[in-house]
C-alpha cells in the first residue's frame, strides 16, 4: 500500500511542479495575484463539486491502489472484521439506502469539508489586515 501510495503522490507532485513550471514562465497572469479573494476560489469550487456531485457517479468499479494490493496479498477481507467505535457516515463513498444519489451527496460533502479547511487553514496562515 505504501509503496503504490508514495508512487502515485511522487509523481502527483511532479506533474503539479511542471504545470507550474510551465504556468510561470509561459503564463504567469493565470496564477494567483491581486485578484479578489471569490475570483480564485470560484472556478475551482464550481468544478470540483461538478466532479464530486456528477462526475463521480461514472467513476470506475475497479479497485483503487490500497484495495488491490489488499487482494493482490490476501488480506483485502480483514478489512470486514474491523469495527471503528466512530460513526462513518460516508463509507465507500454513499450514504447508506440513498442509491446513487448518496454517492453524489457524500461526494459534495466531503468537497465542502475539505474546501473549508482548506480555506480555514489559509485564513490562519495571512498576516492581519487592518
Amino acid at each position: 500500500m505504501i509503496g503504490v501510495h508514495s508512487l502515485i503522490g511522487i509523481g502527483e507532485g511532479l506533474i503539479t511542479a511542471g504545470i507550474l513550471t510551465y504556468l510561470i514562465t509561459v503564463r504567469p497572469d493565470l496564477l494567483p495575484g491581486d485578484q479578489p479573494q471569490l475570483n480564485k476560489w470560484l472556478i475551482p469550487i464550481i468544478g470540483t463539486l461538478l466532479i464530486a456531485g456528477v462526475l463521480s457517479l461514472f467513476a470506475s468499479a475497479w479497485p483503487d491502489g490500497l484495495e488491490k494490493v489488499a487482494e493482490i496479498h490476501g488480506f483485502g477481507e480483514l478489512a470486514e472484521n474491523v469495527r471503528l467505535s466512530i460513526p462513518t457516515p460516508f463509507a465507500d463513498y454513499s450514504i447508506k439506502g440513498w442509491g446513487e444519489i448518496g454517492t453524489s451527496i457524500s461526494g459534495i460533502i466531503g468537497s465542502v469539508i475539505c474546501f473549508g479547511v482548506a480555506f480555514g487553514i489559509l485564513q490562519i496562515g495571512k498576516p492581519n489586515q487592518l
